[in-house]
C-alpha cells in the first residue's frame, strides 16, 4: 500500500463560511474575489481599415486626467469649454451633463481614436476596475462588478468615452464567503439593456486559466509532505470537488487521490465529497499503523450557524428548513 511520508493527523473539511451578518469584506478579500473571477477580454486583430470592431483596449482612466489632449466641456453649446487638462478633482463634483472631449470627430472617426488610444496606452497595461458592493435591502447578497473604459465606442452607435460593465451576483454576505462559492448569475451591460445568464448556463463560458485549482491542490499536498508537520494535527479547508470527485480523482488533482485515501480502510467509499455535505470532517490518521480514515459529522449549536444544513452524508438538504443553503450550495455531482 502506498504510504504518505507525513506522520500526523489530517482533518479535511469542505469550504463554507456561515453567514453571520451583513458587513462587507475587507479590501484583501475583495481583491482575491476579483482575481478569482476576472473576465477574459478578447480583442479582435487589427485590420487594414479602421471600421467597426477595432481593438480598443480597456484603458486606465488616470491617463485622461491632467492630459492637455483632453478637455472638459459643459452643457451649454458650442462655446462650452470649461478647462483643458482637467483633473480628477474637477470631475469629482458630479457635474451634470458635463463631458470629457477627446481629440477626434465621433461622427467621422476614421483611425483617429484608434491611433490616440494606442498612443495613450503605450507603455501601460490594459486596466479593469473591480468593485464589490452590497445593498442593505438585500442582506446576505453581494455583487462583484468589473468596469472597463474604452476611449471610443465604434459599435452600434458612435461616441467618445465608453464604460462597459460585467456583474456577478453572489448569495454571500462578504467577499470572504463568496470566495468559497460560485456566482448565482452574471450580467453583461449593453447600451439600452443587458445580457443575463445563470451560472452554468450553456451560453456562458467559464474559463479558469491553467486549471489553477488543480495545481493549488497539488501544491498543498506537496506542502504537507514537509517534515515540520510530523506529529502535528493539521486542518485543511478545501473546495469539495478537489477533496474528492470522479472528474478530478481521474486527473490526480484531489486530496483523495494525491493522499492515497482510497487505499485506507473505508477510504474507497469516500471517493466523492457530495456537494451538500459542508457539515462533515474527514479525519485521516497517518500516525496509526495502518493509517486510518473516518468521517465525522459536525454540529453547530450556536444559533448564528443555524443556516448551515444538518443533513446526513450524501442526503438531500431540507429545502424548506434551509432554503438559502439549498439555493446556494446544493449540487448533485454526476458520478
Amino acid at each position: 500500500m502506498a504510504r504518505f511520508p507525513w506522520q500526523g493527523v489530517l482533518l479535511i473539511v469542505a469550504s463554507l463560511l456561515a453567514t453571520t451578518g451583513t458587513a462587507y469584506a475587507n479590501t484583501s478579500d475583495d481583491a482575491a474575489l476579483a482575481a478569482r473571477f476576472a473576465p477574459v477580454v478578447r480583442l479582435v486583430g487589427a485590420g487594414e481599415s479602421c471600421g467597426q470592431g477595432m481593438p480598443y483596449v480597456p484603458t486606465d482612466v488616470g491617463l485622461l486626467f491632467d492630459n492637455p489632449e483632453v478637455a472638459l466641456r459643459g452643457p451649454w453649446g458650442p462655446s462650452d469649454l470649461v478647462k483643458v487638462a482637467p483633473s480628477a478633482q474637477d470631475l469629482a463634483a458630479g457635474l451634470f451633463e458635463y463631458h470629457l472631449d477627446f481629440p477626434g470627430n465621433a461622427l467621422s472617426p476614421g483611425c483617429g481614436y484608434l491611433d490616440w488610444s494606442r498612443r495613450l496606452n503605450a507603455g501601460h497595461r490594459p486596466t479593469v476596475y473591480a468593485h464589490v458592493v452590497g445593498d442593505p435591502a438585500f442582506p446576505g447578497q453581494i455583487a462583484l462588478q468589473y468596469w472597463m473604459f474604452y476611449v471610443f465606442n465604434d459599435w452600434n452607435n458612435l461616441h467618445e468615452g465608453d464604460w462597459e460593465m460585467i456583474q456577478l451576483d453572489f448569495h454571500a454576505a462578504t467577499a470572504a464567503q463568496a470566495l468559497h462559492t460560485t456566482p448565482v448569475e452574471v450580467g453583461y451591460s449593453q447600451h439600452t439593456g443587458a445580457e443575463r445568464a445563470s451560472w452554468g448556463d450553456s451560453k456562458l463560458h467559464v474559463f479558469f486559466p491553467d486549471d489553477d485549482r488543480d495545481q493549488e491542490t497539488r501544491n498543498a499536498v506537496a506542502e504537507l509532505a514537509k517534515s515540520e508537520f510530523d506529529g502535528k494535527t493539521v486542518v485543511i479547508i478545501w473546495e469539495h470537488h478537489h477533496i474528492a470527485s470522479k472528474q478530478f480523482n481521474d486527473a490526480d488533482a484531489t486530496l483523495w487521490s494525491l493522499l492515497h485515501l482510497g487505499e485506507l480502510s473505508g477510504g474507497a467509499a469516500l471517493k466523492k465529497w457530495p456537494g451538500v455535505n459542508y457539515n462533515f470532517f474527514w479525519i485521516v490518521d497517518y500516525s496509526a499503523s495502518p493509517p486510518t480514515i473516518r468521517k465525522v459529522q459536525q454540529t453547530f449549536p450556536d444559533p448564528q450557524y443555524s443556516a448551515i444544513a444538518d443533513n446526513g452524508w450524501g442526503d438531500d438538504v431540507d429545502s424548506g428548513k434551509f432554503a438559502a443553503f439549498y439555493h446556494d450550495c446544493y449540487v448533485k455531482d454526476a458520478e
